[in-house]
C-alpha cells in the first residue's frame, strides 16, 4: 500500500472530534422517532463509520431487541464480539439493562471505552477478551451477530481488520464452544442471534421470536 494511503487509513481510524452523542438523537431513539444509522455512527472514527452497515448491528436491530427484552425479568446482556460497541450503546439508551461487550481487538475496545467515557454512559462494560475465556453463567442474555464469519471469509470485504488470527480451525473451535455453553446453560437464559452464529442451537432452547430485518433474521430463544 502507498505510504499516503497508509497514513490516510491510519488517520481515518482515529477520532476527528470528541465522540459526544447529541441529546436530540438520544431523545429520538427513546421516543421511537426515525434516526439514521449514519447519524448515530458519527460518534465513531471515519473508518469504522464505513464498516457499520456490514459489521455493526443497526438501530432497527437494537430497537427490536429492546422491544423483546424490556418486559423480561432479566438484568444483563452480553454482546459477544461487540466490535466498537454500537449495540451496547444503543441497548443502554433503549433499556435499563446492564450491558456488557467482549471483543478481541484491543483498538476496538479502546474506541468503545473512549465513547463510554465521553458520553458518561453508565452500566456498560466493554473488555478485551476471547470468547473462549468467557464465564457465560454471569449473564442473562447472550447476543451474537455472526461473530465468527471473519474466520472463514474468502476476501477482505468479509473482515474488518487483519489484526487477529483468522483460520478455519478457529471457526470450528468457536462455534463448538458456543454450542457447548448453550447446552450447559441454566433454564431461563436467553439467546439472541442476528444472521445466526455459525452453529446449531441445542434442542432444549425454544425459539420464541423471529423477525426478518434488513438482510437477515433476528431470532430469540429461551432455555427450557
Amino acid at each position: 500500500m502507498h505510504s499516503l494511503s497508509r497514513n490516510l487509513d491510519r488517520f481515518s481510524k482515529t477520532f476527528s472530534n470528541e465522540p459526544l452523542l447529541e441529546s436530540g438523537i438520544i431523545e429520538k431513539l427513546r421516543s421511537g422517532e426515525p434516526v439514521e444509522d449514519s447519524e448515530f455512527d458519527l460518534i465513531f472514527p471515519p473508518y469504522y463509520q464505513r464498516q457499520s452497515a456490514i459489521h455493526w448491528s443497526s438501530i432497527d436491530v437494537a430497537r427490536q431487541i429492546s422491544e423483546w427484552i424490556r418486559p423480561m425479568d432479566r438484568r444483563s446482556l452480553i454482546d459477544i464480539g461487540c466490535g466498537v460497541g454500537k449495540l451496547c450503546f444503543l441497548l443502554r439508551i433503549l433499556t435499563n439493562y446492564e450491558v456488557f461487550g467482549i471483543e478481541q481487538r484491543e483498538n476496538f475496545v479502546e474506541i468503545a471505552n473512549h465513547i463510554v467515557d465521553v458520553n458518561g454512559f453508565k452500566d456498560i462494560s466493554i473488555v478485551q477478551m476471547n470468547m473462549l475465556d468467557l464465564n457465560w453463567s454471569l449473564f442473562d442474555i447472550y447476543y451474537l451477530y455472526n461473530p465468527f464469519q471473519e474466520q472463514i471469509a474468502d476476501d477482505e470485504s468479509g473482515t474488518i481488520e487483519n489484526n487477529i488470527d483468522f483460520a478455519v480451525r478457529n471457526y470450528a473451535r468457536y462455534t463448538s464452544e458456543v454450542f457447548r455453553q448453550l447446552a450447559w446453560a441454566k433454564p431461563g437464559k436467553v439467546l439472541i442471534t442476528f444472521h445466526g452464529y455459525g452453529g446449531r442451537v441445542p434442542n432444549d432452547w425454544k425459539m420464541v421470536e423471529s423477525r426478518h430485518i434488513e438482510s437477515g433474521h433476528l431470532t430469540m430463544w429461551i432455555k427450557e
